[in-house]
């Protein structure tokens, strides 16, 4: 093997890189080239025949297991060739081969490990971020404690304002109950159902603003109906919007459950409950209904309907029950057509459950098993 120079001598022909005294030692093959240890375990990894071809002649064929020899001339110029010749001023028989970026100067290893200096070691950049990230730090502690000041004001403000609120819900409340003691009478209600309707109206905003936990008085609805807060709207009033079936059914229909309120011609208020939407089908059509029931508010008295509710689209606005089990049927133009009746030919349950004497039971709810409809009122629930 020839080489160009000196320095060619400390290079392994085969990768190229310098021999050093580690992983890259010079190794000498059994044919007399001259190796790196790097190289020769890489051809030793890949043999197949327990021998390893020479990669500068491939007639030469040298044992895996052959000895170690180590080219003790190139061994000794490795040992004495100074890859850097930079010292370090301190220990000046050190290389010098770290730099402190704080002196800015290259230091030894002993320098770098002994010296008090701590400059040397804790890099000024490293002091920079710590200032940087106090800096941040002291930043968002200032903005954090503004920002939970603010939210303690608006804290305090949103109490201010839910007392005042509540006042003003307060005096609302009693506004309203004022407005209870002061009743309208419709214009179209003839003049002997007066003092009738002044009685259902107190009944049926009785019960309205227990459903609406206004107020806690003949709490009779509201216990079949749970003791929670609902959502009370009217959407249907006879005397105001007509007593046609159309009239009803307009106002009314697909939305969801419903009480209504009847005032008959006999001074009696009863009245019905569904939590099934009313519809219009062309022909009479039952619903199966297990949480339907009537009542009498006059009386204080609930029955649930056994069975179903009725939706018809032209001759009949309600129906509570079926067959020979109807409670209510409300015929179109109820307030002139005496068709409409009432049946409890079956058990009646009053408020505290015991059965109701069989006795005048076709006028229970309405004063008759005929009557007229004096108004009729449809409030839609939301649970």
């Amino acid at each position: 093997m020839q080489y160009k120079d000196c320095n060619d001598m400390l290079i392994c022909q085969h990768c190229k890189k310098f021999f050093n005294l580690q992983d890259r030692k010079p190794f000498l093959l059994s044919c007399g080239d001259l190796l790196c240890m790097q190289c020769y375990n890489n051809q030793k990894d890949q043999v197949q025949n327990l021998q390893i071809q020479c990669p500068f002649d491939i007639k030469h064929l040298c044992p895996v297991d052959q000895q170690i020899i180590e080219p003790m001339y190139l061994i000794r110029i490795l040992q004495n060739y100074d890859f850097s010749c930079i010292k370090c001023d301190t220990h000046t028989q050190e290389n010098a081969n770290i730099y402190c970026k704080k002196e800015h100067q290259i230091i030894c290893s002993y320098c770098w490990l002994k010296d008090p200096n701590e400059t040397k070691v804790i890099d000024q950049a490293i002091k920079n971020q710590i200032k940087e990230k106090s800096d941040i730090f002291n930043f968002l502690s200032k903005s954090f404690n503004e920002k939970h000041q603010n939210f303690v004001q608006e804290e305090a403000h949103l109490k201010n304002d839910q007392f005042l609120m509540n006042q003003q819900t307060t005096r609302k409340i009693h506004d309203l109950q004022k407005l209870d003691q002061i009743v309208v009478v419709p214009f179209n209600i003839a003049r002997c159902f007066h003092n009738m309707y002044l009685e259902f109206r107190r009944l049926v905003n009785e019960q309205v603003n227990n459903l609406l936990r206004i107020s806690n008085n003949n709490a009779l609805l509201t216990n079949k109906l749970g003791n929670i807060q609902k959502e009370v709207k009217m959407i249907y009033q006879a005397s105001r919007d007509g007593y046609k079936s159309i009239d009803f059914h307009t106002h009314c229909d697909n939305k969801g459950p419903t009480i209504s309120f009847i005032l008959s011609d006999y001074g009696q208020v009863f009245g019905g409950y569904t939590s099934q939407p009313w519809t219009s089908p062309e022909t009479r059509q039952g619903v199966k209904e297990g949480e339907s029931f009537v009542f009498s508010l006059t009386k204080s008295t609930t029955k649930f309907v056994d069975c179903a509710v009725f939706h018809c689209k032209d001759f009949q606005i309600m129906m509570f029950g079926k067959g020979n089990k109807t409670c209510i049927c409300i015929y179109n133009d109820s307030n002139l057509d005496s068709r409409n009746f009432c049946d409890m030919n079956h058990k009646k349950i009053n408020q505290e459950g015991s059965e109701i004497s069989q006795q005048n039971k076709n006028d229970y709810l309405a004063g008759n098993s005929r009557f007229n409809v004096v108004d009729l009122e449809v409030y839609e629930i939301t649970f």
